[in-house]
């Protein structure tokens, strides 16, 4: 978890206008596969999206997804004890207390709701990515947080072919190839 996410106000669209947003806010629950969860405002992940898309959507978030229980904890470190103002504390908390591990989960979970051939559609693409999960090619020791941040940096053109890598499908439109060793 970068700690510059729970910090940092959180880049949204809502009803057409950008804005800011608190991080840990905006909490949602949902199930996929079973499985509850919780979503919560974060920032960094979608980059430059919002201007962008700035005049072209109504709504656009980015959200962490975890287990429940999971931003109550951040928040107590966060607010409660006011680790926002000792990053170096709170980093310390985390990188000395917190385990690593390759057997994580990834949870993409991406909701698009607009109109299409002349009615109001909604899309839904879910998937997760387990750690370990990248392919023959691949390093098999990597975690899912490790093959999904290298997927953005790392993707090219459509028929490309790199010197190592897997065929994965990103969205239902998008076939692109991810190099999974740089």
């Amino acid at each position: 978890m970068a700690s510059r996410n729970i910090f940092n106000p959180c880049e949204v669209i809502h009803e057409g206008e950008r804005r800011e947003v608190l991080p840990l806010e905006a909490l949602e629950e949902f199930f996929l596969d079973g499985v509850r969860y919780e979503a919560f405002s974060t920032s960094g992940g979608i980059g430059s999206l919002c201007e962008t898309l700035e005049s072209q959507v109504q709504n656009l978030n980015y959200k962490t997804v975890r287990y429940p229980g999971h931003r109550d904890m951040i928040k107590l470190l966060a607010n409660d004890l006011n680790l926002c103002a000792r990053r170096d504390v709170f980093k310390d908390i985390i990188k000395y207390g917190v385990p690593m591990t390759e057997q994580d989960v990834v949870v993409i979970f991406v909701t698009v709701k607009g109109n299409k051939e002349g009615g109001l559609h909604q899309e839904t693409y879910a998937k997760k990515i387990y750690g370990g999960d990248a392919g023959e090619h691949a390093n098999s020791n990597w975690s899912a947080i490790q093959l999904t941040t290298a997927t953005a940096i790392c993707a090219i053109k459509p028929g490309a072919r790199p010197h190592c890598g897997m065929n994965t499908d990103l969205a239902p439109s998008a076939n692109l190839r991810i190099p999974l060793a740089v």
